[in-house]
């Protein structure tokens, strides 16, 4: 029962950080580098929510 609660919580906690750095990713207007390192941020929390590991 505890468990699946933390899973919630951490597949809730991993869609908001892909949430936000997609949003970031929108906003950014500028740097193409700080463009490449969203999306590199953003693989491993998409992976995650996927489940794949």
């Amino acid at each position: 029962m505890i468990a699946r609660i933390i899973m919630i919580f951490y597949y809730l906690l991993c869609l908001f950080f892909v949430f936000i750095t997609l949003k970031n990713l929108i906003e950014e207007k500028t740097s193409r580098d700080r463009v490449i390192l969203y999306f590199l941020i953003l693989i491993p929390f998409i992976l995650r929510l996927l489940r794949f590991k």
